[in-house]
């Protein structure tokens, strides 16, 4: 379950960003704030509400907290191939599209039910709109 380990992740530094709710900003490190990273740092009191405008995407200290391919011998050949086909396609998608999240934040909730069988669901279905970008003329 280490998916799922409170202790390895960043919930924010008055952790009012718990594990089972996502949370974008988990995944940025910015310079100027050594509280900010994927991974669990010691709390540290707030000292002002300043967000330094250098966010940088970061899976640094994720190792062993975060197994989405299996691990051992068992462990997926082609993920490095997924994960570059899974981000392109998001770029590809996101550059022509407009997507706009229809569902309640409470029907986002993660059904944990199926915990390791495969990607998690969200406990209700969650509609979407999506519709191509007007281009410039």
């Amino acid at each position: 379950m280490a998916h799922l380990e409170e202790r390895h992740w960043n919930s924010g530094i008055m952790e009012e960003h718990p594990v089972e709710k996502f949370w974008a900003d988990r995944f940025l490190t910015y310079s100027r704030d050594t509280s900010s990273s994927p991974a669990s740092t010691p709390s540290l009191p707030a000292v002002s509400s300043y967000i330094p405008p250098d966010p940088k995407f970061s899976l640094n200290g994720y190792s062993g907290s975060w197994i989405p391919f299996g691990g051992g011998s068992h462990q997926c050949p082609g993920r490095h191939w997924v994960k570059v086909q899974m981000l392109l396609s998001f770029a590809i998608i996101s550059e022509a599209f407009e997507i706009e999240l229809l569902a309640r934040e409470e029907g986002l909730k993660v059904d944990t039910g199926k915990y390791g069988l495969g990607a998690l669901m969200p406990a209700e279905k969650a509609g979407f709109r999506i519709r191509r970008k007007k281009t410039a003329v």
